[in-house]
Protein backbone atom coordinates (compact mmCIF):
# COMPACT_ATOMS: atom_id res chain seq x y z
CA UNK A 1 0.00 0.00 0.00
CA UNK A 2 -1.17 2.58 -1.56
CA UNK A 3 0.63 1.10 -5.12
CA UNK A 4 -0.73 1.01 -8.32
CA UNK A 5 0.45 -2.05 -10.02
CA UNK A 6 -0.12 -2.92 -13.78
CA UNK A 7 -0.39 -6.08 -14.93
CA UNK A 8 -0.43 -5.86 -19.02
CA UNK A 9 0.15 -8.41 -21.93
CA UNK A 10 -1.54 -9.51 -25.18
CA UNK A 11 -5.03 -10.62 -25.33
CA UNK A 12 -5.38 -14.33 -23.99
CA UNK A 13 -2.17 -14.38 -22.25
CA UNK A 14 -3.42 -14.67 -18.68
CA UNK A 15 -4.17 -11.66 -17.18
CA UNK A 16 -7.22 -12.29 -15.55
CA UNK A 17 -5.90 -16.07 -14.94
CA UNK A 18 -3.07 -14.39 -12.82
CA UNK A 19 -5.46 -11.60 -11.09
CA UNK A 20 -7.65 -14.33 -10.17
CA UNK A 21 -4.39 -16.54 -9.05
CA UNK A 22 -3.62 -13.60 -6.53
CA UNK A 23 -7.36 -13.28 -4.98
CA UNK A 24 -7.64 -16.76 -4.90
CA UNK A 25 -4.53 -17.13 -2.87
CA UNK A 26 -5.03 -13.67 -0.73
CA UNK A 27 -8.38 -13.67 -0.21
CA UNK A 28 -9.86 -17.40 -0.33
CA UNK A 29 -6.72 -19.10 1.39
CA UNK A 30 -5.42 -16.11 3.45
CA UNK A 31 -8.96 -14.47 4.45
CA UNK A 32 -8.02 -10.80 3.20
CA UNK A 33 -11.11 -8.95 1.86
CA UNK A 34 -10.83 -7.53 -1.66
CA UNK A 35 -12.92 -6.29 -4.30
CA UNK A 36 -12.74 -6.96 -8.11
CA UNK A 37 -14.31 -4.55 -10.80
CA UNK A 38 -14.78 -6.47 -14.00
CA UNK A 39 -15.91 -4.86 -17.32
CA UNK A 40 -15.06 -7.91 -19.19
CA UNK A 41 -16.44 -11.29 -17.60
CA UNK A 42 -19.46 -11.62 -15.51
CA UNK A 43 -19.37 -12.27 -12.00
CA UNK A 44 -20.72 -16.41 -12.90
CA UNK A 45 -17.55 -16.58 -14.67
CA UNK A 46 -14.95 -15.43 -12.11
CA UNK A 47 -16.37 -17.64 -9.33
CA UNK A 48 -16.64 -20.96 -11.90
CA UNK A 49 -12.87 -19.96 -12.22
CA UNK A 50 -11.79 -19.51 -8.56
CA UNK A 51 -13.42 -23.02 -8.16
CA UNK A 52 -11.51 -24.48 -10.81
CA UNK A 53 -8.50 -23.12 -9.28
CA UNK A 54 -9.41 -24.36 -5.77
CA UNK A 55 -10.68 -27.41 -6.86
CA UNK A 56 -8.11 -28.31 -9.10
CA UNK A 57 -11.23 -29.32 -11.99
CA UNK A 58 -10.50 -28.34 -15.25
CA UNK A 59 -12.59 -25.40 -16.08
CA UNK A 60 -13.88 -26.43 -19.40
CA UNK A 61 -15.35 -29.54 -17.46
CA UNK A 62 -17.20 -27.00 -15.26
CA UNK A 63 -18.21 -24.42 -17.61
CA UNK A 64 -19.74 -27.19 -20.14
CA UNK A 65 -21.15 -29.15 -17.01
CA UNK A 66 -19.42 -32.48 -17.25
CA UNK A 67 -18.45 -33.24 -14.15
CA UNK A 68 -18.88 -36.37 -12.18
CA UNK A 69 -21.05 -36.88 -9.50
CA UNK A 70 -17.77 -37.07 -6.66
CA UNK A 71 -16.48 -33.57 -8.56
CA UNK A 72 -19.83 -31.65 -8.24
CA UNK A 73 -19.61 -32.42 -4.86
CA UNK A 74 -15.93 -30.75 -4.81
CA UNK A 75 -17.66 -27.69 -6.43
CA UNK A 76 -20.42 -27.33 -3.89
CA UNK A 77 -17.93 -27.37 -1.30
CA UNK A 78 -15.62 -24.91 -3.38
CA UNK A 79 -18.28 -22.86 -3.49
CA UNK A 80 -19.18 -22.34 -0.13
CA UNK A 81 -15.20 -22.04 0.65
CA UNK A 82 -15.50 -19.05 -2.20
CA UNK A 83 -18.42 -17.66 -0.86
CA UNK A 84 -17.85 -17.20 2.36
CA UNK A 85 -14.56 -15.53 1.80
CA UNK A 86 -14.89 -11.54 1.13
CA UNK A 87 -14.39 -11.27 -2.35
CA UNK A 88 -16.63 -8.99 -3.58
CA UNK A 89 -17.29 -8.86 -7.44
CA UNK A 90 -18.81 -5.54 -9.25
CA UNK A 91 -19.18 -6.60 -12.79
CA UNK A 92 -20.94 -4.00 -14.66
CA UNK A 93 -19.91 -3.58 -18.19
CA UNK A 94 -19.92 0.07 -18.19
CA UNK A 95 -17.62 2.09 -15.51
CA UNK A 96 -15.97 4.93 -14.94
CA UNK A 97 -13.08 6.10 -12.40
CA UNK A 98 -15.78 7.38 -10.41
CA UNK A 99 -18.09 4.44 -10.19
CA UNK A 100 -14.80 2.38 -8.86
CA UNK A 101 -13.78 4.98 -6.38
CA UNK A 102 -17.45 4.96 -4.71
CA UNK A 103 -17.92 1.33 -4.35
CA UNK A 104 -14.04 0.58 -3.09
CA UNK A 105 -14.99 3.32 -0.60
CA UNK A 106 -17.93 1.94 0.33
CA UNK A 107 -15.97 -1.65 0.48
CA UNK A 108 -12.97 0.22 2.59
CA UNK A 109 -15.21 1.37 5.35
CA UNK A 110 -17.69 -1.71 5.18
CA UNK A 111 -15.71 -4.72 4.67
CA UNK A 112 -11.99 -3.01 5.11
CA UNK A 113 -10.46 -4.45 2.27
CA UNK A 114 -7.16 -5.06 1.30
CA UNK A 115 -6.73 -4.19 -2.15
CA UNK A 116 -8.82 -4.02 -5.48
CA UNK A 117 -8.49 -5.84 -9.00
CA UNK A 118 -9.95 -3.70 -11.98
CA UNK A 119 -10.27 -5.72 -15.07
CA UNK A 120 -8.98 -3.93 -17.51
CA UNK A 121 -8.11 0.03 -17.74
CA UNK A 122 -8.94 -0.21 -21.70
CA UNK A 123 -12.84 -0.94 -21.36
CA UNK A 124 -13.11 1.98 -18.78
CA UNK A 125 -14.98 5.28 -19.61
CA UNK A 126 -13.69 8.08 -18.99
CA UNK A 127 -15.49 10.94 -17.51
CA UNK A 128 -15.78 14.64 -18.29
CA UNK A 129 -15.06 13.31 -22.10
CA UNK A 130 -15.71 16.36 -24.23
CA UNK A 131 -12.55 17.02 -26.12
CA UNK A 132 -10.09 15.01 -24.73
CA UNK A 133 -8.75 12.15 -26.83
CA UNK A 134 -8.58 8.34 -26.04
CA UNK A 135 -5.09 8.87 -24.89
CA UNK A 136 -6.04 11.94 -22.08
CA UNK A 137 -9.02 9.88 -20.94
CA UNK A 138 -6.55 6.75 -20.54
CA UNK A 139 -4.29 8.93 -18.55
CA UNK A 140 -7.27 10.51 -16.17
CA UNK A 141 -8.35 6.32 -15.43
CA UNK A 142 -4.37 5.49 -14.26
CA UNK A 143 -4.05 8.78 -12.35
CA UNK A 144 -7.62 8.19 -10.72
CA UNK A 145 -6.44 4.60 -9.83
CA UNK A 146 -3.15 5.77 -8.22
CA UNK A 147 -5.34 8.25 -6.25
CA UNK A 148 -7.99 5.49 -4.93
CA UNK A 149 -4.63 3.50 -4.17
CA UNK A 150 -3.54 6.66 -2.25
CA UNK A 151 -6.73 7.57 -0.59
CA UNK A 152 -7.66 4.32 0.75
CA UNK A 153 -4.20 2.92 1.54
CA UNK A 154 -4.45 -0.31 -0.94
CA UNK A 155 -2.81 -1.73 -3.57
CA UNK A 156 -4.63 -1.40 -6.70
CA UNK A 157 -4.20 -4.04 -9.00
CA UNK A 158 -4.73 -3.26 -12.53
CA UNK A 159 -4.79 -4.47 -15.87
CA UNK A 160 -3.79 -3.57 -19.16
CA UNK A 161 -3.73 -4.25 -22.66
CA UNK A 162 -0.52 -4.13 -24.89
CA UNK A 163 -0.30 -2.97 -28.27
CA UNK A 164 0.48 -5.47 -31.48
CA UNK A 165 4.03 -3.86 -32.00
CA UNK A 166 4.89 -6.93 -29.91
CA UNK A 167 3.67 -9.42 -32.49
CA UNK A 168 6.48 -7.71 -34.75
CA UNK A 169 9.28 -8.72 -32.57
CA UNK A 170 10.90 -11.89 -32.62
CA UNK A 171 11.64 -12.61 -29.12
CA UNK A 172 8.03 -11.67 -28.30
CA UNK A 173 8.82 -10.22 -24.77
CA UNK A 174 6.65 -6.97 -23.62
CA UNK A 175 8.35 -3.34 -23.38
CA UNK A 176 7.06 -0.16 -21.28
CA UNK A 177 6.51 1.15 -25.03
CA UNK A 178 4.07 -1.78 -25.88
CA UNK A 179 1.23 -0.38 -23.07
CA UNK A 180 -1.42 0.84 -25.10
CA UNK A 181 -1.64 4.86 -24.48
CA UNK A 182 1.41 4.25 -22.37
CA UNK A 183 2.61 7.71 -21.35
CA UNK A 184 0.41 7.85 -18.42
CA UNK A 185 -0.07 4.38 -17.18
CA UNK A 186 3.82 3.99 -17.23
CA UNK A 187 4.33 7.23 -15.33
CA UNK A 188 1.30 6.79 -12.44
CA UNK A 189 1.81 3.08 -11.85
CA UNK A 190 5.07 2.17 -8.95
CA UNK A 191 4.60 -1.40 -10.33
CA UNK A 192 4.41 -2.72 -14.20
CA UNK A 193 4.44 -6.60 -14.48
CA UNK A 194 4.13 -7.68 -18.19
CA UNK A 195 3.31 -11.53 -19.01
CA UNK A 196 4.71 -13.49 -21.64
CA UNK A 197 4.09 -17.46 -22.72
CA UNK A 198 6.21 -19.10 -24.77
CA UNK A 199 3.42 -21.87 -25.55
CA UNK A 200 0.77 -18.99 -26.70
CA UNK A 201 3.55 -18.12 -30.05
CA UNK A 202 4.27 -21.40 -30.59
CA UNK A 203 7.32 -21.51 -29.42
CA UNK A 204 9.38 -25.00 -28.51
CA UNK A 205 13.29 -23.94 -27.53
CA UNK A 206 14.11 -24.25 -23.97
CA UNK A 207 14.12 -20.26 -22.46
CA UNK A 208 17.41 -18.93 -20.11
CA UNK A 209 15.72 -17.31 -17.17
CA UNK A 210 18.98 -15.91 -15.06
CA UNK A 211 21.14 -18.13 -16.08
CA UNK A 212 18.67 -21.23 -15.82
CA UNK A 213 17.33 -22.85 -19.19
CA UNK A 214 13.53 -23.67 -18.82
CA UNK A 215 11.45 -25.96 -20.26
CA UNK A 216 8.79 -24.22 -22.97
CA UNK A 217 6.11 -26.66 -21.44
CA UNK A 218 3.88 -24.41 -18.71
CA UNK A 219 5.82 -22.18 -18.83
CA UNK A 220 5.07 -18.29 -18.24
CA UNK A 221 8.02 -15.41 -17.86
CA UNK A 222 6.67 -12.11 -15.81
CA UNK A 223 8.73 -9.64 -16.57
CA UNK A 224 9.18 -7.01 -13.76
CA UNK A 225 9.57 -3.73 -16.40
CA UNK A 226 9.45 -0.77 -13.61
CA UNK A 227 9.90 -1.03 -10.26
CA UNK A 228 9.69 2.03 -7.58
CA UNK A 229 10.90 -0.20 -4.65
CA UNK A 230 13.32 -2.51 -6.44
CA UNK A 231 15.38 -4.37 -9.28
CA UNK A 232 13.79 -5.03 -12.57
CA UNK A 233 14.18 -8.87 -12.86
CA UNK A 234 12.51 -11.41 -15.04
CA UNK A 235 10.85 -14.61 -13.07
CA UNK A 236 9.69 -17.72 -14.56
CA UNK A 237 6.01 -18.72 -13.60
CA UNK A 238 4.04 -21.76 -13.93
CA UNK A 239 1.12 -21.61 -15.80
CA UNK A 240 -1.42 -25.04 -16.37
CA UNK A 241 -3.79 -23.95 -19.15
CA UNK A 242 -6.97 -26.36 -17.77
CA UNK A 243 -7.60 -24.79 -14.98
CA UNK A 244 -5.81 -21.17 -15.79
CA UNK A 245 -3.96 -21.09 -12.44
CA UNK A 246 -0.57 -19.34 -11.74
CA UNK A 247 1.71 -20.88 -9.53
CA UNK A 248 5.56 -20.65 -8.83
CA UNK A 249 7.72 -22.41 -11.15
CA UNK A 250 8.88 -25.62 -9.59
CA UNK A 251 11.95 -26.91 -11.13
CA UNK A 252 13.18 -30.42 -12.02
CA UNK A 253 16.57 -32.32 -12.11
CA UNK A 254 15.92 -33.58 -15.05
CA UNK A 255 14.28 -30.99 -17.03
CA UNK A 256 16.49 -27.91 -16.17
CA UNK A 257 20.23 -26.96 -16.72
CA UNK A 258 22.22 -24.11 -15.07
CA UNK A 259 24.05 -22.34 -17.30
CA UNK A 260 28.31 -22.30 -16.27
CA UNK A 261 30.16 -19.03 -17.90
CA UNK A 262 33.70 -20.42 -18.90
CA UNK A 263 36.88 -18.46 -18.93
CA UNK A 264 36.98 -17.71 -22.34
CA UNK A 265 33.60 -16.15 -22.08
CA UNK A 266 31.18 -18.99 -23.66
CA UNK A 267 28.66 -21.13 -21.99
CA UNK A 268 28.27 -24.63 -20.71
CA UNK A 269 25.60 -26.45 -19.30
CA UNK A 270 25.69 -28.11 -16.14
CA UNK A 271 22.94 -30.10 -13.84
CA UNK A 272 21.75 -28.35 -11.39
CA UNK A 273 22.22 -30.24 -7.96
CA UNK A 274 19.19 -31.13 -6.20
Amino acid sequence: SPDLIIIAARPGAGKTALALSIAYNTSVLGNVPCGIFSLEMDGVQLVRRLASIDTGIPHERIRNGQTTDDEDRMLGDSIDKIGSSKIFIEDRTSMNIRDIRTKATLLKKKHNIGFIIVDYIQLMSGTDVKNKNREQIVSDISRGLKCIAKELEIPVIALSQLSRAVESRADKMPQLSDLRESGAIEQDADSVLFLMRPEYYGMTEPIDINNVEYPVQKLAICTIAKNRHGSTKNIAMEFTGSTMQFRNHHLSADKVVKLQRQSDGTYSKQDLPF
